[in-house]
């Protein structure tokens, strides 16, 4: 899709942490969900910047979120390929966080 590069684990990051595919497809659906009223706020990207940097197990600054979330509005991604070639287990994972999101900018009723 249409992640950045250069923020995604490293290699030599802890087994324990995240793949990088479950990582670009969290930040891939978080991005859809966010941007899916056409307009994104702090909220979203605080809590994104926090999911993305808890599965990577680097900080993520703010602004390479705020510049995917743009990129996805410009452009959007083909939702299509969410998940494709991760475990079970990732793509509940990877579901969650798109939850979390959903959670944060649904109106209230």
């Amino acid at each position: 899709m249409n992640h950045k590069k250069g923020f995604l684990p490293s290699k030599k990051a802890k087994a324990s942490r995240a793949s990088e595919a479950l990582v670009i497809n969290a930040l891939d659906a978080m991005s859809a969900v966010a941007v899916s009223d056409g307009e994104t706020d702090e909220r979203e990207v605080n809590l994104i910047t926090g999911i993305v940097s808890d599965l990577s197990g680097r900080a993520i600054p703010q602004q390479t979120v705020r510049d995917m979330l743009e990129s996805t509005l410009r452009h959007s991604p083909d939702l299509t390929e969410l998940g494709q070639g991760l475990k079970h287990d990732e793509k509940n994972i990877m579901l969650g966080a798109a939850k979390r999101v959903v959670n944060t900018t649904a109106a209230p009723c």
